[in-house]
């Protein structure tokens, strides 16, 4: 639902389930200048919407050029061959309305509405993030940090995550 305040900010109000971050780690890898080649991988199609850990290092996938091929956003990447590695999925991007023209977020209210498992909220596509919910756990009101998208990620299981973002 998107609502439009007295001073002419919009407010998104949502409910969306947030699905369990996928990882892969099959096979072994061989970095040159940022472009991936995997052996005895078969590289999962999410692939180029993840990152890759190689060496305790989180590096973002720009692309997945087939089965067996990635290419980093950074190009200045290395390992040899027979690297072992991570391949996880990134975080959800929150809907916020897209359709209706850019919103930078301002001000959030964030509720996991799960009985059993944990999210956490990220103004980034990976790591860490700046909140995590406890099941049934309510946060808010809070300023999200200059960003123009709200991820998510649920631990174990999914959960359904309610939301009200007001504009920037």
């Amino acid at each position: 639902v998107i609502k439009v305040d007295s001073a002419g900010k919009r407010v998104i109000q949502n409910v969306q389930t947030i699905g369990v971050a996928s990882t892969y780690n099959t096979g072994t890898i061989t970095v040159a200048d940022g472009a991936v080649t995997g052996s005895g991988t078969t590289f999962p199609t999410w692939a180029a919407s993840g990152y890759l850990t190689v060496g305790g290092n989180n590096f973002s996938v720009d692309t997945r050029g087939g089965t067996s091929a990635l290419q980093l956003d950074n190009t200045l990447v290395d390992f040899s061959a027979g690297a072992t590695y991570t391949l996880t999925e990134e975080f959800e991007l929150l809907s916020l309305g897209e359709s209706t023209g850019a919103l930078t977020p301002g001000v959030a209210m964030f509720y996991n509405r799960d009985l059993t498992n944990t999210v956490t909220i990220s103004g980034v596509n990976s790591g860490g993030g700046f909140l995590k919910l406890k099941p049934q756990e309510f946060a808010g009101p809070m300023r999200i940090a200059s960003t123009s998208s709200v991820y998510a990620v649920a631990q174990v299981a999914a959960v359904e995550l309610e939301y009200i973002i007001i504009e920037d």
